[in-house]
């Protein structure tokens, strides 16, 4: 059973299974990656799988503390109640963090400081994914379309389009993890 089903939000709950999706995905390059290539760099250049996991912890993390700020001002201030309960994840412009045919740089602030071995890696990604439930539990029923704050290359996006963000960057990253996989891998 998903650890999204706790919400009662009818769009929490769709994030949360487009979170599940990705992340299962995100885990099942990860396994493929052999243990003597998990640290190595590809000799083109770019992270290591290692790397690459810290970075989806680090942004999942900011996101988490982004969201629990956020709903936290909001419940300060009263917080507005959510009447839409439609779907949107499909239409969320976050969808486009997922597509490898643009190239985005990631601030220095999300890059990856260390590369920790593969257990500690993925220990902390549950960690962040944990970080970001307690978040939405926070925010769920609240209108999160409503609390807004900008992506340094997706533009204005609301907290909903934000966990999708997290969903989508997954789904990037899971491409670039077969890749990192085939260039390190010893055929």
């Amino acid at each position: 059973m998903s650890a999204f089903a706790v919400l009662t939000s009818p769009r929490l709950r769709e994030i949360g299974a487009f979170l599940d999706e990705r992340r299962a995905a995100l885990l099942a390059e990860a396994a493929l990656v052999p243990d003597a290539a998990w640290q190595r760099r590809p000799a083109t250049g770019g992270w290591s799988a290692s790397e690459l996991i810290e970075h989806l912890r680090t942004v999942e993390d900011s996101v988490a503390r982004l969201m629990t700020k956020l709903v936290g001002d909001a419940l300060a201030a009263g917080g507005q109640l959510e009447t839409d309960h439609g779907p949107l994840v499909d239409a969320s412009p976050a969808r486009r963090a997922a597509d490898r045919g643009r190239r985005i740089e990631a601030p220095a602030r999300v890059a990856p400081r260390s590369a920790p071995e593969r257990q500690a890696a993925l220990q902390g990604l549950a960690a962040s994914r944990a970080a970001l439930l307690a978040a939405m539990r926070l925010g769920d029923g609240l209108a999160l379309g409503a609390l807004e704050w900008p992506h340094a290359v997706l533009g204005p996006m609301h907290l909903y389009d934000w966990l999708v963000f997290v969903g989508a960057h997954e789904e990037r990253h899971a491409e670039q993890l077969r890749e990192i996989r085939e260039a390190v891998a010893p055929a």
